[in-house]
């Protein structure tokens, strides 16, 4: 049922699989994690109950394989409810990508900041235009209203244009589902859900309310004997007020800009970084269960590697260097001798795999056919590592690591190579310490090196090849940088949404400063229209009217580029690996917002300044 914290196409039995795996049922299998286990309790409350006893179950079943392997490792069980999975748990091996908590509370602030920025301008607008009611209100007074009706009637009229709104946004949203759709890869209708009209209209009430409320009990205000006079007390209007709004709205779409720029910046950070391997040309080809494939690998290799011009190399591991690895208990000892223990992250690959991706070498030797002692037994294998574990096991030098005694998952060997870091996990996690040894069977993803202009060829003729060894599997292959996109695609996505919120936010203040200038050239026609006969001219009219929307944009971008600065280094913070906020960022947001501005206040002025001052004075 949806929602769910993961889907599928189709389900097999366990004991369906356990024909293809059959040593999970062995004492071996207590080892293997990489299976989900759902547990559905009798009584919801119980959970502390049973997790106690988590430990016993690991004294029982577990301890026992890891002291027959000599293997420091402690494994430790928690229960987590099903539904808190999909907001809130970031295991490493999620049954599917999850979304994450923080980005829909960020989402929901800027929807928050869109409607503070739309209730805004009808405050303003509303305010501004309070002396064209003067009048009416003035006389309803005189002949009886109490102020309590007159408030009554502006919030209503304040929420019923919210309301028409709230209709009007249910209409596009139906009418711009697929673009949502497409832009949040979530196949979700806005009427999935029956709360949400109800949700939309209460939305409408509340923000009708808000931000109506101030003009209601500014109109209503209004002292008859004043306003029918002709000299109406404006002062309460609220012009101080709406320097106070305008200003706000401009610290929100600056702000919103330079995150927009940040996210861009460490998003191309992202794309761009080298990863301390060659990812073009590499198609990773989905090992499946059929057993064919792993013992007839080697003549694969050689039918596809032989003779081609289309296949450059052809590697197998256990794991690719993208989403992260599964870590185990190593130790070794130090330049003292002392024994160190370290959580090791392990890759099985096989002669191939480094110069493939082409990982250089700080100290040592590649593993090599010509080195049978590579190969691991039951109890010894050869290991190379990464400059993080040579920092993790305390070796001063890569050199020094070369030769000693290393020890992973109960199999004594030797260090025989030091590669420099490469990144095989996202860039929010710093290269951590890691092993790789050889393996002949235990691989679930093969890499071919191809001619990328002539991709299409290549995959044919590997396609052929794999028919003809393993006509039973399935040809699942996919592009390694492809998958690279796909780890980094809820930020890409994230990037995309908070920029075209952001938009929306610059548009929506736009529509309200367009209005406010507006109303202002029409309040001062009259004087327009006096400096213009007395000689002023179109730039001095307009400098006039736009200066002092110009001075709350730079208000505006001195109060954001700071809350900007704080809430992007805690965004940052996420990631081991990122870009300095630069002083262009805020530059360009600040010129961005103030040339936004002076187009928007400018039009206005300027047709206000051409106008004939005939025309505004003839009834004087």
């Amino acid at each position: 049922p949806r929602p769910s914290h993961f889907s599928f196409d189709m389900l097999v039995s366990f004991s369906t699989f356990l024909q293809y795996e059959p040593e999970m049922m062995s004492s071996d299998g207590w080892g293997d994690n990489s299976y989900h286990t759902y547990l559905l309790l009798k009584n919801a409350n119980q959970r502390e109950v049973l997790e106690a006893k988590m430990p016993l179950f690991y004294d029982k079943y577990l301890k026992p394989r890891y002291e027959k392997y000599n293997a420091n490792v402690r494994n430790e069980f928690f229960l987590q409810p099903a539904k808190d999975i999909y907001l809130h748990s970031h295991l490493r091996y999620e049954f599917a990508p999850t979304g994450d908590a923080a980005s829909l509370r960020i989402f929901g602030a800027i929807g928050l900041l869109i409607l503070f920025v739309a209730g805004i301008n009808y405050i303003n607008m509303a305010t501004a235009r309070a002396t064209k009611r003067a009048r009416s209100t003035g006389v309803r007074k005189a002949l009886g209203a109490q102020r309590g009706q007159l408030t009554r009637q502006f919030l209503t009229e304040s929420v019923l244009t919210a309301l028409f709104a709230a209709l009007l946004s249910l209409v596009f949203g139906a009418a711009l589902q697929p673009v949502f759709e497409k832009m949040t890869d979530k196949p979700l209708g806005i009427f999935d859900f029956p709360v949400l009209p109800v949700l939309i209209s209460g939305t409408g009430i509340l923000l009708g309310i808000f931000a109506g409320a101030y003009p209601a009990f500014v109109l209503s205000g209004f002292r008859p004997v004043s306003v029918l006079k002709g000299s109406p007390d404006t002062s309460v209007a609220g012009g101080g007020l709406r320097q106070v709004l305008v200003t706000a709205q401009f610290v929100i779409s600056i702000a919103l800009i330079i995150s927009v720029l940040v996210i861009r910046g460490q998003m191309d950070f992202i794309k761009n970084k080298n990863l301390g391997y060659e990812k073009q040309a590499l198609l990773t080809l989905k090992v499946t269960g059929d057993k064919s494939i792993r013992t007839g690998i080697e003549a694969f290799r050689n039918d596809v590697t032989a003779g081609s011009n289309l296949v450059k190399g052809m590697a197998f591991t256990n794991t690719l260097p993208v989403g992260g690895t599964g870590n185990s208990g190593a130790s070794t000892v130090d330049n003292n001798g002392k024994q160190i223990r370290s959580s090791t992250y392990r890759f099985r690959v096989d002669y191939d795999y480094a110069d493939l991706l082409g990982l250089q070498f700080l100290a040592g030797r590649n593993f090599s056919r010509d080195f049978p002692a590579d190969l691991p037994t039951d109890t010894t294998q050869n290991y190379i590592l990464n400059e993080a574990a040579v920092r993790a096991f305390g070796w001063q030098t890569p050199e020094l690591a070369i030769g000693k005694p290393f020890q992973m998952s109960g199999r004594r060997g030797k260090v025989v190579g030091i590669v420099r870091d490469f990144h095989f996990n996202s860039l929010k996690h710093k290269v951590e310490p890691l092993a790789m040894h050889l393996t002949k069977t235990q691989f679930n993803s093969i890499i071919v090196k191809i001619d990328m202009p002539r991709a299409t060829e290549a995959i044919a003729e590997i396609q052929l090849k794999w028919q003809k060894h393993f006509p039973g599997a399935l040809f699942d292959y996919a592009f390694l940088d492809e998958k690279l996109d796909t780890q980094y695609h809820s930020e890409l996505r994230f990037g995309s949404l908070f920029g075209a919120f952001s938009l929306f936010s610059i548009f929506i203040a736009c529509l309200g400063l367009i209005g406010l200038a507006a109303y202002t050239a029409q309040r001062r026609t009259k004087e327009i229209g006096i400096r213009k006969v007395l000689g002023a001219s179109v730039l001095g009219v307009t400098s006039l009217l736009a200066k002092d929307f110009i001075k709350l944009v730079l208000i505006a971008i001195l109060i954001a580029s700071p809350v900007a600065y704080f809430f992007m280094q805690k965004w940052l913070s996420d990631f081991a690996y990122r870009i300095e906020i630069s002083w262009w960022m805020f530059v360009t947001a600040g010129a961005g917002a103030l040339a936004v501005a002076v187009l928007t206040v400018g039009f206005q002025s300027v047709k206000a300044a051409l106008a004939n001052p005939v025309k505004s004075l003839r009834s004087e």
